[in-house]
């Protein structure tokens, strides 16, 4: 399983059923369980305040109206603690569309609003390195039909050289080994000291280190200064990859396409002729976390998409708010993590048997583990990490991250 995130300067909750607020007090509420759906509904209305509208925008990755709002907010408390947290929302949502100018300029009014602030630094030293490289943009956009590999890795190039990388929408920066950076021949700049990033399978944590891809082209589409952070050749998973499989593209390059879909036969859709979009909204982000709007036993479930990681695995906040479905369905055992830092061995609760609805279709885990909590490891905002073991073997699967939607066909 490979998580890669940033050690973050702002912590999000998680996501609840909270009923439509008639009230600041109940939007607070609704800010404070993460429940971006209910969020996004309660503040349609053009007497909404200013921050709860910049909260939703940047839960459904709309910048422009994220910074229309928000700058409302600091034109009217400037600060003040909203204040404090918009910055850190708009900061997750540049670094997740590579924007690093932008992420780093409001992790930057973050530490004049509160310089004690633990967890800034290292992401501002990141930031700040990155800073002075150009940004990610796509120079261009063609729909395109590819065939990956059995095990999800998809045909690319790099600055003209073919290569295999997979995919992993858990990762907010993508990610190579030194051999990789080796054999393509690219310079290697580090972060300062205080710059971590942290693996979020095994909570062990890497120094940051980093390349600038001029040019990376997939199917139809070229992007332009693409970051990639490092890992060593003999860590998780490329000591375990031949030599022509050493990188994954992560959340800012699958942003970057738009719409992707793949079927379980390996075939890959790119381009805006294959978005499938479902009838509303399904998608949100948490941070740098995409989660999608999942169900079980009729009742609403956040599902973090991840299609870095092989397996699917409960969370404890699903144990949390639904203890009947694990008493009774549940035996004690262990599970091995496997992360680009490390592994960790955890107990767990084997459910014998899960089932759960996402994007139009009903599937069935048998089984499927239950984690404990980890210190270090922060799994509060999702019920249900959902990996490749059912992102994979589904009959499709179809992002379209311009509406904000994942249909699956089983």
């Amino acid at each position: 399983m490979i998580r890669f995130i940033l050690l973050a300067a702002l912590s999000l909750p998680a996501l609840s059923a909270a009923q439509p607020p008639a009230s600041e007090t109940d939007l607070a509420a609704l800010v404070a369980t993460a429940n971006w759906f209910k969020l996004r509904d309660a503040v349609q209305r053009p007497s909404s305040p200013a921050y709860y509208r910049g909260v939703a925008a940047c839960a459904f990755h709309d910048p422009v109206s994220a910074e229309k709002y928000f700058a409302l907010v600091f034109h009217s408390e400037p600060q003040s603690e909203r204040a404090f947290d918009a910055h850190g929302r708009l900061a997750y949502l540049y670094m997740r569309t590579g924007q690093h100018k932008r992420a780093y300029q409001h992790l930057a009014a973050m530490q004049r609003i509160n310089p004690g602030f633990s967890g800034l630094a290292g992401a501002l030293d990141l930031f700040s390195a990155l800073s002075h490289y150009p940004e990610l943009h796509i120079t261009r956009r063609r729909a395109a039909r590819l065939a990956m590999t059995p095990d999800y890795f998809l045909p690319l190039s790099v600055n003209g050289q073919p290569a295999l990388y997979g995919f992993d929408s858990g990762m907010n920066i993508s990610m190579m080994s030194d051999a990789e950076t080796r054999r393509l021949g690219l310079p290697v700049h580090d972060a300062t000291t205080a710059a971590e990033l942290k693996d979020g399978a095994s909570g062990k944590t890497l120094p940051v280190r980093f390349v600038v891809v001029d040019r990376l082209a997939i199917g139809g589409t070229e992007l332009r200064n693409v970051v990639f952070t490092l890992v060593p050749n003999d860590a998780m998973p490329f000591r375990e990859l031949p030599a022509d499989k050493q990188g994954y593209i992560g959340l800012p390059v699958l942003l970057a396409l738009q719409t992707m879909r793949w079927t379980n036969t390996h075939a890959v859709e790119i381009g805006p002729s294959h978005a499938r979009r479902a009838p509303s909204p399904n998608l949100s982000f948490d941070a740098a976390t995409p989660l999608a709007s999942a169900a079980f036993e009729g009742k609403p479930i956040a599902a973090w998409i991840d299609t870095g990681a092989s397996k699917t695995y409960l969370t404890p906040r699903f144990a949390r708010e639904f203890p009947a479905a694990v008493e009774r369905n549940a035996i004690q055992a262990t599970a091995l993590l496997r992360g680009v830092a490390g592994t960790a061995e955890v107990p767990v609760s084997r459910l014998r048997e899960f089932r759960f609805t996402l994007g139009g279709a009903n599937i069935a885990l048998k089984p499927v583990d239950l984690l404990p909590e980890q210190a270090g490891v922060d799994r509060g905002s999702y019920h249900l990490w959902l990996g490749m073991d059912v992102l994979g073997v589904a009959r499709s699967v179809a992002f379209d991250f311009r509406a904000m939607t994942i249909a699956v066909e089983q």
